[in-house]
């Protein structure tokens, strides 16, 4: 694999005295942590790490944060209107015939709704293959919540597969990758136009 330099400020933390001080660190020393191989990144992601003061930990952890609840509440915006309703079927008692109005609704919202906010996060997210990593998430959730749907129908005497029966596994990949494009499982990663 080809090595990868991160051209970020480095800092030398000395910590053999009580007060932190924090200086650069000498050429030959930053000249030897640019040349490290990136094989695994994760080698050069702790010798930076370990040269940057404490509070830039703390800042980073802050914006680790932030971006997990970020992405959390983009692929809940994107699934949240479809699965709230199989969670609702699932939680309550219900009969065949709620699980084949429910069935089609979902099918219809499918198409409508998981749609545009698919389109929507597209929007908002330029960079490809991270959209592609949201929307895959999203999918996931669909899949489970229907799967979850799905056994819970079963239960109450619903079709499974067939003509006006509940979609198995394979229609229903075939559905969300009809609605999402080449987003559902193996994206096309192609590279970010910066």
């Amino acid at each position: 694999m080809a090595s990868q330099t991160l051209y970020l400020p480095s800092y030398h933390v000395h910590r053999r005295s009580s007060p932190v001080r924090c200086s650069r660190p000498s050429p030959a020393r930053a000249q030897n942590i640019s040349r490290m191989p990136n094989e695994y990144g994760i080698f050069s992601l702790f010798s930076i790490l370990s040269l940057m003061p404490p509070f830039f930990l703390s800042v980073l952890q802050g914006i680790d944060q932030d971006l997990k609840r970020a992405c959390e509440a983009v692929i809940s915006m994107a699934s949240e209107s479809l699965c709230a309703p199989l969670r609702a079927f699932t939680g309550r008692p219900a009969s065949a015939a709620e699980a084949a109005v429910l069935d089609e609704t979902f099918r219809t919202a499918c198409a409508s709704d998981l749609r545009s906010s698919l389109a929507r996060l597209r929007l908002y997210v330029s960079e490809v293959r991270t959209a592609a990593v949201l929307v895959q998430h999203a999918v996931d959730r669909v899949e489970d919540a229907y799967g979850a749907f799905r056994l819970a129908a079963r239960q109450v005497g619903a079709r499974v597969v067939g003509e006006n029966g509940l979609m198995d596994d394979d229609m229903l990949k075939r559905l969300l990758k009809d609605v999402c494009g080449d987003d559902v499982d193996g994206a096309k990663s192609q590279p970010s136009q910066v």
